[in-house]
């Protein structure tokens, strides 16, 4: 920070020093035309030396990349200064010069001050712009052209010197035209908007109009006064000076990045004056003789010529940038192959050529299993890597005929005409699999990947568009992924019924969300020694136009969607609610009433499931180890150290937790040793079997006994007959629901039915009864 500080202070300075010397050459200039001869002199003198060390002295001060452009620069001005020196010192009598000596100097200064523009314009890198290279060609050449009849040819004629001081007094507009050519790349390239390119550029102009003066005063054009043909050298040096000092000087000789740049007006109206330099030079001074018609004829081509050049490189770049684009537009950037735009083009168009002709379209939609894991792990750039091998071996295994295309992602197609009833489809899904055969080697090492595939067939004349086609290859690679991933699948039409029905029950489930015709329905939980009701098990039950829509079709929708975290909050809620309500209600007959509520993945992964719970439990008076959230063995091993936590944290809130389904997943007395659970419960597919299938009978029982062993209560599922009651109770089950106790219903029947029922109830859950303000079975 320090650091940055002092930079700043230094450049404040630099930038300070700068504008001072422009400021003294500026009052120098004002003065100028006051004063006599010999103190203009002394004044541009003066000027001349202040800029000259200011040149020299700057490379160390501001410490550019490269100094040597500067340190020429430096140099032209001591010749410049001693040639206008001995100009004025060796001129004849009328004030003509009468000697080549200052030429000679001002002549190696101007080799110096453009080797320093030529490195400016290597170091900008600003000579690889061949747009701005043609219009400088432009504007030097109508320069020249404009020179030679209004300044050149008049030098050339003018009398009372000799022709060789003729000759090189007449090379003067030449080489300003030479090093208009450059500044002109300079300025046309320029996108650092540094004040010391600003000043570079004023200083350069001065000396233009300077030897203008000096030209048309040779020429005996007009006889400018001393203000007017070295008052601009005065100003020339203070901005040369000023640009060396400022701290932006640093920036001259940093390469400009390369960009397209629209012709700004100022840049329009230049070329435009250079273009018409032909017509003023014919219609001001129209040629004399054969040589004036010459340089007409060579200036006018070569200045049409690089008109032309710069109109047909514009029209080639434009071709060539919809060229680029079209192929942008139609390929994957990273891949090169074809994206899912030009493989929609592909398949219309093979199916197109399919009709009448006796061949299909297949369309082969390929995923990369588990590909997120490698870029979660490795980085995107490993996947990066691992899609461009992937693109490369698909190529590889198919015909050149087929068109292999990157759709998105990890997705990748291949389009190929099919055979309609050969087993072509599965030898091209055999030859893609093999492009997975061996491992892929990637910088951060060999990766053994899986596929999975899903196939699409189609001809011509099934009225199959390319979007449907590609559609119902998607369709079956999910199907294909759903299956158990590293293998293939064959569309069919039910699984596009199957996809239809599930966006239908998720339309219809936001729906039902939005209208509020999800409700809660609640079916007994009963102990088995006992036989008295324990608590409830909340279910949701969702109705659509009168429709009932089954759990099992709804729950996984919205598990998929998302739409189960605002569906499973709601649940949470209006079940604590309603247990609260009833524990207000039926406290004597069941102080002990609990509910129990399920909890699915992404509910327990949310960061306000445990809040939510505190809150609803705080908000409706219900104690925490009356409420039971149940969770599937699947969700426990999904992510086991996460779940863990959240569970150990609900624990400590004193909430019951039941490990649901046990059975069909993990199973294992390491888990229920591990997770801080209270119950099981059995799944109603092993409840089913008790009494007739000894198998079943077996499990069951070795589930209640390493239940007990590990001081775990037991809820079994499904229980419907009193085969199925007694087994239980026999094997030391804890508790049980089913249809045999009740089926789910809503709150006020559920009360009625099973809370406080009637006298002549037939329920086979026993009620307590009051006695003497006691309670008794």
């Amino acid at each position: 920070m320090l650091v940055r500080a002092k930079n700043a202070d230094r450049d404040r300075r630099h930038a300070f020093a700068a504008w001072s010397v422009l400021s003294l050459s500026g009052l120098a200039l004002a003065a100028f035309g006051f004063v006599d001869p010999g103190t203009q002199g002394i004044l541009l003198g003066a000027i001349a030396l202040t800029s000259v060390g200011s040149v020299w002295l700057a490379p160390l001060l501001n410490c550019p990349s490269r100094a040597k452009p500067w340190r020429l620069m430096a140099l032209a001005g001591p010749l410049f200064l001693v040639g206008a020196i001995l100009r004025a010192a060796l001129a004849g009598a009328d004030g003509r010069p009468g000697s080549l000596w200052p030429d000679v100097f001002t002549l190696c200064g101007y080799i110096c001050l453009g080797t320093a523009l030529v490195m400016f314009l290597s170091a900008r890198r600003a000579g690889t712009d061949a747009g701005s290279r043609s219009d400088a060609i432009v504007v030097s050449t109508g320069a020249v052209l404009l020179a030679w009849s209004f300044l050149v040819l008049p030098a050339l004629r003018a009398d009372g010197a000799s022709m060789l001081l003729r000759v090189v007094a007449s090379g003067y507009p030449a080489i300003d035209a030479l090093l208009l050519f450059i500044v002109v790349q300079l300025v046309f390239t320029d996108v650092s908007r540094a004040p010391a390119f600003w000043l570079l550029l004023l200083a350069l102009s001065a000396i233009f109009v300077g030897d203008i003066g000096y030209a048309v005063d040779f020429a005996h054009i007009l006889h400018p006064s001393a203000l007017l043909r070295d008052g601009p050298f005065l100003l020339g040096y203070g901005a040369m000076g000023a640009a060396a000092l400022h701290p932006s000087m640093v920036l001259l000789t940093v390469p400009q990045h390369a960009r397209a740049r629209p012709l700004v007006r100022g840049r329009l109206a230049t070329v435009g004056v250079a273009v018409i330099a032909p017509v003023l030079v014919i219609l001001l001074s129209p040629p004399a003789g054969i040589r004036d018609r010459i340089v007409l004829a060579a200036c006018t081509s070569m200045l049409f010529g690089a008109v032309l050049r710069r109109s047909v490189r514009a029209v080639n770049q434009h071709v060539k940038s919809e060229a680029v684009l079209a192929i942008q537009a139609t390929h994957d950037a990273l891949t090169g192959l074809p994206n899912r735009a030009k493989l929609s083009e592909r398949t219309a168009a093979d199916l197109f050529s399919a009709r009448g002709s006796g061949h299909a379209v297949g369309v082969f939609f390929l995923d990369i299993d588990r590909f997120k894991v490698l870029n979660d792990s490795w980085g995107h750039g490993a996947g990066d890597e691992l899609l461009v091998a992937v693109g490369k071996r698909l190529r590889a295994v198919v015909r050149d005929s087929d068109c292999v295309a990157r759709a998105g992602g990890d997705e990748f197609a291949v389009v190929c005409r099919i055979q309609p009833g050969t087993d072509q489809p599965r030898a091209i899904a055999a030859r893609l699999f093999s492009a997975f055969a061996e491992p892929f080697v990637l910088s951060i090492g060999n990766m053994v990947l899986t596929p999975s595939l899903g196939i699409a067939v189609a001809n011509g004349d099934a009225g199959y568009t390319a979007e449907r086609l590609i559609r119902d290859a998607d369709i079956a690679m999910y199907r294909a992924k759903d299956a158990g991933r590293n293998r293939w699948t064959l569309f069919t039409t039910a699984m596009h019924e199957a996809v239809a029905e599930r966006l239908s029950t998720e339309q219809e489930l936001r729906r039902a969300m939005a209208e509020k015709t999800i409700s809660l329905h609640y079916q007994p939980i009963v102990d088995l020694g006992t036989e008295e009701l324990g608590g409830f098990e909340a279910l949701a039950r969702m109705e659509i136009d009168g429709r009932r829509v089954p759990p099992d079709v709804f729950i996984p929708v919205a598990e998929e969607t998302g739409l189960i975290l605002p569906l499973g909050r709601w649940v949470l809620s209006e079940a604590v609610r309603q247990l609260g309500v009833w524990r207000s209600q039926y406290v004597d007959l069941h102080p002990e009433l609990y509910m129990s509520v399920n909890v699915s993945a992404r509910q327990l992964r949310d960061p306000q499931l445990i809040p939510i719970v505190k809150a609803e439990l705080a908000a409706n008076g219900v104690p925490p180890w009356a409420l039971r959230l149940e969770i599937t063995e699947s969700v426990l091993m999904d992510d086991a150290e996460a779940a863990m936590l959240v569970l150990q944290q609900l624990r400590g809130i004193g909430v019951q937790l039941y490990v649901d389904d046990f059975g069909t997943g993990y199973s294992s007395l390491g888990y229920l040793k591990r997770f801080p659970v209270n119950t099981v419960k059995i799944d109603r597919s092993f409840v089913a079997g008790l009494g007739t299938d000894s198998d079943d009978q077996e499990i069951v029982r070795a589930v209640v006994a390493m239940a007990h062993a590990l001081h775990l209560t037991v809820v079994a599922e499904g229980v419907e007959t009193l085969v199925q009651r007694d087994s239980l109770r026999k094997m030391g089950c804890t508790s049980a629901q089913g249809w045999h106790y009740g089926k789910p219903l809503p709150a006020a029947e559920a009360a009625a039915a099973f809370i406080a029922p009637a006298a002549d109830s037939k329920s086979p859950i026993r009620i307590r009864q009051r006695a003497a303000g006691k309670l008794t079975a």
